[in-house]
């Protein structure tokens, strides 16, 4: 998870973020981007 500009922040936009010193391709997601694993009942 990580900030962006307005300019790319549409659904499906590919960039690239520096982890550890490499550049990693990334895609723009909809939040939230893991299934929830409660119960409410």
């Amino acid at each position: 998870m990580g900030y962006v500009k307005t300019e790319f922040a549409a659904i499906g936009t590919e960039v690239f973020a520096e982890v550890r010193g490499k550049k990693l391709a990334m895609t723009v997601e909809k939040m939230p981007f893991v299934p929830q694993r409660y119960y409410r009942g």
